[in-house]
Parts: C-alpha cells; structure tokens; sequence
C-alpha cells in the first residue's frame, strides 16, 4: 500500500539532514549540499553556510531558491522506491532575533554543528516556502502549496 502524500513530504523533511540548495548564479543555476531544518507546519526550512560563500552572494543577488531533498541510496531500486522532494520559495539571510528561532532549529537537527550556526562567520537562512513537488515512483508527480494544501 502506498503511503499519503503527506506522510512522505513529512518523512523527506524531518527524518533527511542534507539537501541540494539550488540558486542562481548571473543567468545560471548553483547547487550546494546544506544542512537543513524545517518548521513543523512546514512552511520555513532554515540552512546556515560561511558569509563567504557564492551561494550567499547569489541569495543577495536573487533570493530565488529551490532545495532538493530525497532518500535514494544509490541504488537500482531507488527508481521505484525512492522520492524527491522540491523545495521551492524565497531565501532570505537572518538578522537579530530571527536569528534564534533558526539556530535553535539547526542545532537540534545538527548538533554536531552547533558552534558553527553561533559563530560570527555563519550566515542563517530562511527558506519562505511557496511550493512542493513531490516525485515518487518514477514518474508521479504532485505539487502542492503550504498553507493551502498542507
């Protein structure tokens, strides 16, 4: 029996720690490996990256963001058994007290992280989420939006 919708998008954001941060660079796409962590109502993912980094140079640039995360294993089964979940929204770099809620956040889904997400040197972003696409066995797919269908 295949599971909800809902209880894959749920398994893909709270039990997954690294996603594929998609943003753009001038006229073309850049992807960065991120930790991440996701607000319960699932409408914010936060990812903390060093303030030197393009990818944050290109969130200046374009908050125009989409993370990828999915459970494949690398393996021939992962064509019927694995599904990808696409994060699309706008990324935003955190300021003074919206800093805690992600830090809090991160460092619980992190630990081993956690000095990093307090350093100076490490931007915390937010992910405004206005989309999901879900691709499961193969070809089935289904969009849906935070707040409205969730």
């Amino acid at each position: 029996m295949k599971k909800p919708i809902i209880d894959t998008v749920k398994e893909l954001l709270f039990a997954q720690r690294l996603g594929i941060l998609a943003t753009v660079n001038d006229d073309s796409p850049y992807t960065s490996i991120v930790g991440f962590a996701a607000e319960p109502d699932m409408k914010s993912i936060y990812f903390g990256t060093p303030r030197a980094t393009l990818k944050l140079r290109n969130i200046q640039s374009n908050p125009a963001v989409s993370l990828l995360i999915d459970n494949r294993q690398n393996l021939g089964s992962d064509f019927s058994i694995a599904a990808a979940l696409t994060c699309v929204g706008g990324a935003k770099i955190l300021s003074g007290e919206e800093t805690d809620r992600a830090r809090d956040l991160l460092s619980e889904r992190h630990p081993e992280l956690r000095d990093f997400f307090a350093s100076p040197t490490c931007a915390l972003v937010k992910i405004s989420i206005c989309k999901f696409s879900l691709v499961r066995n193969f070809q089935e797919v289904t969009e849906f939006f935070p707040g409205k269908d969730l």
